[in-house]
């Protein structure tokens, strides 16, 4: 896993939707990051500009709510960062 995401619960946030989010994905929560990695290393996935949370959690299957909540509280990048970074990376290998 790269040093962008965190798979520390926040101590800071307590909202009941945090909450219940991370009780609903927690024991998932390194799988989910791990087919993130897999499918911003070993494909082309993020060369797409057009490609959306919606698409990526399609393609993870799992509700987008689930990405949302991956990237708002557990990444060090938003999804947009993290789509160009991986997007720039795939196109310059």
């Amino acid at each position: 896993m790269t040093d962008i995401w965190s798979i520390k619960p926040l101590q800071t946030v307590r909202t009941e939707k945090y909450l219940t989010m991370l009780e609903q994905i927690g024991q998932n929560l390194s799988l989910y990051i791990q087919k993130i990695e897999t499918i911003s290393f070993n494909r082309i996935y993020f060369r797409n500009p057009d490609s959306s949370l919606e698409d990526l959690a399609r393609e993870i299957n799992i509700p987008t709510s689930h990405i949302n909540y991956l990237f708002k509280f557990h990444c060090k990048e938003t999804f947009t960062d993290y789509k160009k970074k991986f997007g720039y990376r795939t196109l310059s290998n």
